[in-house]
């Protein structure tokens, strides 16, 4: 401008303000590992020009309990410790949840969906829900499709008093859901392996009063069975250690479920989560040598 403020020559120039638009974190919500693993939050953070930024900065990790330690400063994490944790990863504003569980012996699972499938009887409003509770676990990691325990209930409705129900009451509504199942006859701990090598889980029934019973601090305590009960009753076997000693089994809490409300110390998981048994054992428990087998949906 001159000095009676008219314009003299003008230029423009383009500023581009580049700032952080977005962190997307592409992690699982529901991770199982071993305790050699590590675990990436796979980052990616996007400006608001749409490009890609580095990801070179800290990130803030809450735990219940702590399970996890960033390596330097990228989005991996290494394990610390074993058990289940709810974490929280936090950046610039932006977080996402995690549940982790992290075996305590190495461990082999079944294809495992991002979501919580496991199901127990607790508060479900009959003493002896653990077949629907089973049938409801298998429904929704076979599918994808969550039902409640009640509704599962209500379909089947009360063969007998008690609301003890077979494995044929569990094939009707597995095939109105058109799960993937079949019965299978065992012969060994082995056959039970191989299904899991396969990745199908197997629904089985056991008197409980044969599986060991859990010593010291329960809410830490994953190995064997952490109930007083000795009744036949359904499990789902869903991994097993590398050594061939152990199944891990969702157990979904027998005739106590009143009382038994016991959670993990990450104050989430319920304690019949990812139990330990004797594989020797559970093979002695089995009260029929008959198992449902069932494959997930991957179509």
């Amino acid at each position: 401008m001159d000095e009676n403020g008219s314009e003299v020559r003008s230029n423009t120039i383009p500023v581009v303000a580049r700032s952080l638009a977005h962190i997307g974190f592409g992690a699982r919500k529901h991770v199982v590992l071993n305790t050699d693993d590590t675990f990436s939050l796979e980052t990616k953070v996007i400006d608001n020009l749409n490009n890609t930024i580095d990801f070179h900065y800290k990130t803030r990790v809450r735990q219940n309990p702590s399970l996890v330690r960033q390596i330097d400063d990228t989005d991996r994490f290494e394990i610390t410790g074993t058990g289940y944790s709810k974490i929280t990863f936090e950046a610039k504003g932006y977080s996402h949840t995690s549940y982790f569980f992290v075996s305590p012996i190495p461990t082999k699972h079944v294809p495992e969906p991002d979501a919580e499938w496991y199901k127990t009887q607790f508060n479900t409003g009959l003493n002896g829900n653990c077949g629907p509770a089973c049938v409801g676990m298998g429904i929704h990691w076979g599918t994808g499709i969550d039902i409640g325990v009640r509704n599962v209930r209500q379909q089947i409705g009360m063969p007998s008093k008690d609301g003890a129900i077979g494995f044929n009451h569990m094939l009707n509504i597995f095939r109105r859901y058109k799960v993937k199942v079949r019965m299978q006859a065992l012969h060994s701990a082995q056959d039970i392996r191989n299904i899991i090598d396969d990745g199908q889980i197997a629904i089985i029934l056991i008197h409980s009063g044969k599986i060991g019973r859990a010593k010291g601090y329960i809410r830490k305590r994953m190995f064997d069975r952490y109930y007083d009960d000795s009744v036949g009753h359904y499990i789902i076997v869903k991994g097993y250690s590398l050594d061939g000693e152990y199944f891990v089994v969702y157990d979904p809490i027998p005739g106590d479920w009143a009382t038994n409300s016991v959670r993990y110390d990450d104050g989430v998981s319920m304690i019949g989560k990812n139990r330990y048994y004797s594989s020797k054992q559970v093979f002695d428990a089995l009260k029929t040598p008959m198992v449902l087998v069932i494959s997930q949906d991957t179509n």
